[in-house]
């Protein structure tokens, strides 16, 4: 009925971000979806407030107002934002049937201590419903880093690093995380860089089949990182592991996930699919 009102564009932007955003995301923040199903609900959308073909990128449409846009909502910013944001709600203090079970799908990983790993869903050995596993893939587009130097590598946690494979699938050993402390690649190196001869490891008092477990993580580490800790002769100090701190990197620093809200996020996922499609282009 509203396309016969005579609407100006902006005015067909409001309707879109007022009635048709707001019905359609109330779905998408609770349920995995497809993305086939986002890119035909945006044509629907930007075929509205052109009243056919976009006459302009998309992104035009998008930008805020200052920088000539018209502040048009981006269905492919708002999602990964919800996303986050639940996983933000899950990090939180307070019980909910749902984190319930989330965590019972998380178990075997760590649980929240996930979210501080260097994963890949593809490789984790366990199994959850899409939306949980939606949410896991856009924290781990957003928190992606490179590992080039010997700080890097040293800093890499152990457990869930999808660079660290057994069989194709990453690694994670609650006796060793939790009782021995054994967290980073550093924590498995001496001062002389020497693998298994950490304090953290003399001191662990592991049995001869805890032993060779050890052994295998550390055969699992890619040989191009063993190469370059045994090439050093200086040793690093390991950035403090904190437990239930998780952090973001926003235009190259660190923020808590505490700190965030939807809109921050929202902007930070605009800011990406904008680069993303200026690189493609």
């Amino acid at each position: 009925m509203w396309k016969w009102r005579g609407l100006t564009l902006i005015g067909r932007i409001q309707i879109v971000k007022s009635f048709a955003i707001p019905k359609f995301m109330s779905k998408a923040s609770l349920i995995h979806v497809l993305n086939d199903l986002i890119q035909a609900a945006n044509k629907e959308f930007f075929n509205f407030i052109w009243k056919g073909k976009d006459k302009i990128e998309r992104f035009a449409l998008i930008n805020d107002i200052e920088y000539g846009g018209f502040k048009m909502m981006d269905l492919e910013s708002m999602i990964p934002a919800q996303r986050i944001m639940c996983l933000k709600k899950y990090t939180e203090d307070y019980t909910s049937p749902w984190k319930i079970f989330l965590s019972y799908y998380l178990e075997k990983v760590g649980g929240k201590f996930i979210l501080q790993c260097h994963f890949d869903c593809r490789n984790l050995p366990i199994s959850m419903p899409g939306f949980y596993k939606d949410c896991l893939d856009t924290w781990s587009l957003l928190t992606r880093k490179e590992v080039h130097s010997y700080e890097d590598i040293m800093n890499q946690f152990v457990w869930n690093n999808k660079y660290i494979l057994s069989e194709g699938k990453s690694l994670y050993h609650a006796f060793l995380h939790n009782t021995c402390g054994i967290s980073k690649v550093g924590d498995l190196v001496s001062k002389e860089n020497i693998f298994l001869g950490s304090e953290k490891v003399l001191n662990a008092k592991l049995t001869p089949s805890q032993y060779f477990l050890l052994m295998g993580v550390v055969s699992a580490i890619p040989d191009e990182w063993r190469s370059t800790i045994k090439g050093k002769s200086v040793h690093v100090d390991l950035h403090p592991f904190i437990e239930d701190s998780f952090q973001v990197p926003i235009r190259g620093e660190m923020f808590d996930l505490s700190s965030f809200s939807s809109k921050t996020l929202y902007r930070e996922f605009r800011s990406l699919q904008r680069n993303s499609s200026n690189r493609s282009s």
